[in-house]
C-alpha cells in the first residue's frame, strides 16, 4: 500500500460495505497488488476505521473470492493463467447475454448514460482512469439488461476481474481500440439490434484477453 494514494477515514454509510469497496477499488486500480499482504491494523489505519469492520469486510471479500488466507492475515488472490482464460471464457459468453439484452430493453436514459461515458473515454487518459470508465459502461450495459440474476452472475466475474487490475490498459493500441470497440456494443444496442450487440460484447472480451496475455508476456493456456 502507498502512503500517498491513501483514502480519506470513512465516515458515512455501512462501513463494513464502504471498506469492502475501497479494498476492491484498490485491487482494481493496481493500488493493492496479487500476493500482497493484508493485515488488519494496517488496513485500518488506512482506512481510518477500527479492526471490526476491516474483520468482516475480509470475510466478505474472502467468498467473493478476492482475498485468501496467509500466514500473518489476509493475501490479494493470484491468478494463474489457467484460471485468467477460464474467467475471459466466462465473461465472454456472459457479456454476449448482457448485451443481447440490454439491446432489447434499454431505455433511451440508458443509452444515454452508456453514451456520455464513451465521449468521456480518450487514449491519453491514464489506465487508471480508462480503466474505471469501462467499469462504468459494463456496469451499465448489465443495468440495461434489466435481468437481476444476469447481473449477479457478472458481479461475482467483475470481482475476479478486478485482480487483474488495469494491465491491458498499459498498451497504447489498446486503449483506443478499446473506445471503438465500446462505441460497436453501444450503436448496436441503440439500434436494437440484439445479435450484432451480442457479437461486439463477445468480441470485445475475448480481444482484451489475448491483449492481456501479451502485456504479462505469457502464452495463453489451453483449455
Amino acid at each position: 500500500m502507498t502512503g500517498e494514494e491513501l483514502p480519506r477515514p470513512l465516515r458515512k454509510g455501512s462501513r463494513v460495505g464502504i471498506v469492502c469497496e475501497t479494498i476492491t477499488n484498490a485491487i482494481r486500480e493496481g493500488k493493492l497488488r496479487p500476493g500482497e499482504r493484508l493485515r488488519e491494523h494496517e488496513l485500518a489505519e488506512w482506512l481510518g476505521v477500527s479492526r471490526t469492520p476491516i474483520r468482516e469486510a475480509l470475510k466478505r471479500l474472502e467468498v467473493q473470492g478476492l482475498v485468501n488466507p496467509a500466514a500473518d492475515g489476509m493475501m490479494v488472490t493470484t491468478l494463474s493463467p489457467q484460471q485468467v482464460t477460464e474467467l475471459y471464457t466466462a465473461w465472454a459468453e456472459l457479456e454476449g447475454v448482457a448485451a443481447r439484452q440490454a439491446a432489447l430493453h434499454a431505455r433511451p436514459a440508458d443509452i444515454r448514460l452508456m453514451r456520455s461515458i464513451c465521449e468521456q473515454w480518450s487514449p491519453d487518459l491514464t489506465p487508471e482512469r480508462l480503466g474505471t470508465l469501462n467499469h462504468r459502461l459494463h456496469q451499465a450495459i448489465y443495468a440495461a439488461s434489466c435481468n437481476t440474476f444476469l447481473q449477479r452472475s457478472l458481479e461475482g466475474i467483475e470481482n475476479a476481474v478486478a485482480l487483474l487490475g488495469v494491465q491491458t490498459y498499459t498498451y497504447a493500441q489498446r486503449r483506443e481500440v478499446a473506445g471503438a470497440e465500446h462505441l460497436a456494443i453501444v450503436d448496436a444496442i441503440a439500434r436494437r439490434d440484439a445479435e450484432a450487440a451480442s457479437a461486439a460484447a463477445s468480441s470485445h472480451i475475448e480481444q482484451a484477453e489475448k491483449i492481456r496475455f501479451l502485456v504479462v508476456g505469457q502464452r495463453p493456456p489451453t483449455l
